[in-house]
């Protein structure tokens, strides 16, 4: 159970000094750990009652926006295979909905340059917040750059072709 908790403390650490892809990668080991913790979790308390993994979490954030899909089939084909961990498949499959998401955002973005923040959610017929979340992320991994504009923000792919 160490290594996964002493991987929890780097990956906030990089996340805190905005070291996202080493966040990322910090975060994929975290998750190559998840069948140890199930095991040492069920034979220190006897079950597994864990809800959530935070580097679950940002590597499917990440991997959502840098659409590698690959690597979230990687993750989910895990899941799948420890019982206990099923009910976290949907945290996957909605990162591989946001991977799709990300496309047709790139997409806009390239075809309009300086797209407003705040419409971008209706144009492509999604929640502004869920559009919003995935910004954030985006902008973080370097992909798009948001500049502020009133109550939103102008957005700018940056996609080196």
């Amino acid at each position: 159970m160490g290594n996964y908790f002493t991987l929890l403390e780097n990956i906030e650490r990089a996340r805190s000094q905005k070291r996202y892809y080493q966040a990322l990668e910090l975060s994929l080991e975290a998750v190559k750990w998840l069948p140890q913790l199930v095991k040492d979790t069920i034979r220190e308390f006897g079950q597994w009652d864990i809800k959530g993994s935070p580097p679950l979490g940002y590597a499917c954030h990440y991997l959502s926006v840098l659409r590698r899909r690959d690597d979230l089939h990687r993750i989910r084909t895990l899941l799948k295979s420890i019982p206990e961990l099923a009910e976290w498949l949907s945290e996957v499959d909605f990162a591989l909905e946001r991977a799709d998401l990300m496309d047709r955002v790139e997409s806009s973005l390239l075809e309009n340059p300086g797209f407003i923040q705040a419409k971008l959610g209706k144009v492509l017929c999604v929640d502004g917040r869920e559009v919003s979340n995935l910004l954030i992320y985006a902008e973080q991994m370097g992909l798009i750059r948001r500049e502020k504009e009133g109550r939103s923000y102008r957005l700018y792919s940056e996609k080196v072709s």
